[in-house]
């Protein structure tokens, strides 16, 4: 049975709304209110993976931080390594569901796919997170943080391109995905251009409506639904977009035996 994400969190916010929230925060406790502006870096732009790890701010602050408005994490599960550097990561989310995103260097750049959903409902043929089903949609933490979680481990890991191109249609759970664009580009958060943030659908019409509606210029492509070369990365489509990063195609063991579901 598809579920729902879990209770937003502060990391769901969008940055305005989260540089909002701290601030109220702040003015309740009745702290000064530059305490917010110390805050709010910690979120995206120099993550913490615990308020108790930002020892610049006073103990007791520290504490109460963590128990009022705790930071949400993506637990580590699993992390593969190809011999050319790729490296692939399966998350598992507070309700114990599984996503995966898979980092690619390239020279000086570092493309991650993340993915958008726990499953697809949609079955493409050549996609083998289709055969999973629906779990269920990411809420815009899951989704921006698997690139957080990166950061925390090693900000030298930190992507130059993202790809929507893991598992799910992204622009069938549009809501989550628009805030998790703000996440991963506002210079307020992740700061990574739109420019190389790309989304790429099987074309889901009101979504791409709401896409183009952004003032930001994201770029987007088209999914193929050319069945993969035998060996190839399920949801690694033909590549007719002059915008959309080099995918290279590989095989991954899942523990089933069956080949990834993501590019």
């Amino acid at each position: 049975m598809a579920r729902t994400p879990a209770t937003p969190t502060l990391l769901d916010l969008p940055p305005e709304a989260a540089e909002a929230r701290l601030a109220d925060w702040v003015a309740a406790a009745g702290l000064p209110a530059y305490r917010a502006r110390q805050l709010w870096p910690r979120l995206w732009q120099r993550p913490a993976a615990s308020w108790l790890d930002v020892t610049d701010l006073p103990s007791p602050l520290r504490a109460r931080l963590e128990a009022e408005l705790p930071l949400a994490r993506l637990e580590l599960a699993t992390e593969q390594r190809s011999q050319d550097g790729t490296r692939k990561f399966l998350w598992r989310l507070s309700d114990g569901e599984l996503i995966e995103s898979v980092l690619i260097p390239s020279g000086e750049r570092r493309t991650l796919c993340i993915s958008s959903q726990a499953g697809c409902a949609l079955g493409c043929v050549f996609c083998a997170t289709g055969t999973m089903g629906f779990r269920r949609n990411l809420s815009p933490f899951e989704i921006a943080g698997q690139v957080r979680e990166l950061v925390l481990r090693d900000p030298a890991d930190k992507p130059t391109n993202i790809v929507f191109m893991g598992m799910g249609e992204p622009l069938l759970n549009w809501e989550a995905v628009d805030v998790a664009l703000s996440l991963l580009n506002s210079p307020e958060a992740l700061g990574i251009g739109a420019r190389h943030i790309t989304i790429s659908t099987v074309g889901i019409v009101p979504g791409m409506e709401a896409l183009a509606a952004r003032p930001s210029n994201f770029a987007w492509r088209s999914r193929s639904t050319r069945p993969p070369r035998n060996g190839a990365w399920p949801s690694c489509p033909s590549r007719r977009s002059t915008t959309w990063p080099r995918c290279s195609r590989r095989r991954w063991p899942s523990a089933s035996g069956s080949p990834s579901s993501t590019c």
